[in-house]
Formats: structure tokens, sequence, C-alpha cells
């Protein structure tokens, strides 16, 4: 199905998909329904998590599966419609990968069942910086420190030589004014 033949209110709907997918930066693909005789996600469990995400600069866009994949035709993120069935539901991330991964996979733990043993919404897939990923490497997204923490991290990494020659060229100093004191004393006590 091409976007002529589809009807114009549908070819709106293509378009704005397409918009998402340019802009986001991150993309999860999830279901938000799980196996069947499941009741996934209630309206206020959606309400909710959107409020989350929203918090983390980010969006959760319940999506048509036949309309996902003629937005991702002839573009990089194409193989991502493997992962389009079922329930979707997409959250677009425009600053922070990791804080939507991280609103998603914490959201599913406090809704896991029997039928979703994994919780709701499960992570399907997704795209970080243009390139698709499976569920698996989507969720380990989730695992990484938020961007502050790395940078911390990386600050101390390239910190810490300077403050190791700093000591090192402190402790001939240090000894130096401790034998003077040292000298002072033995002065002072003859």
């Amino acid at each position: 199905m091409t976007t002529k033949t589809i009807p114009e209110k549908k070819q709106k709907a293509v378009g704005d998909l397409q918009d998402l997918f340019q802009k986001a930066r991150v993309g999860i693909v999830t279901d938000y329904r799980g196996p069947s005789k499941n009741p996934g996600l209630t309206v206020s469990d959606l309400q909710t998590l959107r409020g989350k995400l929203r918090e983390q600069q980010a969006e959760y866009r319940v999506v048509k599966n036949t309309l996902a994949r003629i937005a991702l035709k002839d573009t990089a993120l194409e193989p991502l419609s493997s992962v389009l069935s079922e329930a979707t539901a997409i959250a677009f991330g425009y600053d922070d990968p990791v804080g939507p991964a991280k609103v998603l996979l914490d959201f599913a733990k406090e809704r896991k069942t029997p039928l979703a043993p994994e919780g709701l919404p499960f992570i399907k897939g997704g795209f970080l910086d243009g390139r698709v990923f499976d569920g698996p490497r989507m969720r380990e997204l989730a695992r990484l420190p938020a961007p502050p923490v790395i940078k911390a991290l990386l600050l101390g990494t390239l910190i810490s030589p300077a403050r190791g020659a700093l000591t090192v060229l402190k402790g001939p100093m240090t000894k130096f004014l401790y034998a003077l004191q040292a000298l002072k004393k033995l002065k002072e006590e003859e």
C-alpha cells in the first residue's frame, strides 16, 4: 500500500509518524497488551506512563502497524517494521535516550502478570540515533547510567592522571618540610 492508495486522513497520520521517526533521537517499540487473554495496560496505566515519559522529554504514541510500516518504508529505520505486530505503541525520545528506556522498563516491572512475566509494556525493539536494535538491546539501554553520570565518570577518569601527578610532585616537597620541622625541633632541643 502506498501513500497514494490510502485515504487522505491516513496520509496525514503517516506524515505525522514520518516526522516523529525523523525528529526522535530514540524510538522504543512496545507491546502494551501482551499475549491474548491478557487485559494489557488500562487507559489509566497509559496516562500514567505518558506522564512519566513527558518528564523525560518523550512521548508515547499508540500506532497502527500498517501506517507505521508505510512511514518507515525506504528509510534507514525500515528494518524496524519486523517488530510491528500486535498492540503497538512507540515511545519517542528527543533528548536523553536512556531516560525513556528506564521509564518503560521500570513501569513494566510493576506490571508483571502470569501471561506477561516481563511486564507491560514489553519492549520489542527500537532505534537510537538512526540505528535499529532488537528488544534485548533496547532493554540494555535502560540499564546504562544517565548521561550526567557518564559525564561525571568520564571527567573523573580524565582528572585522575593529573591528580596522581600532583600527588607525586607534592610528595618530595612534603618530605622536605617534615625534614625541616624535625631539624628545627632538634635545634630547639639543643
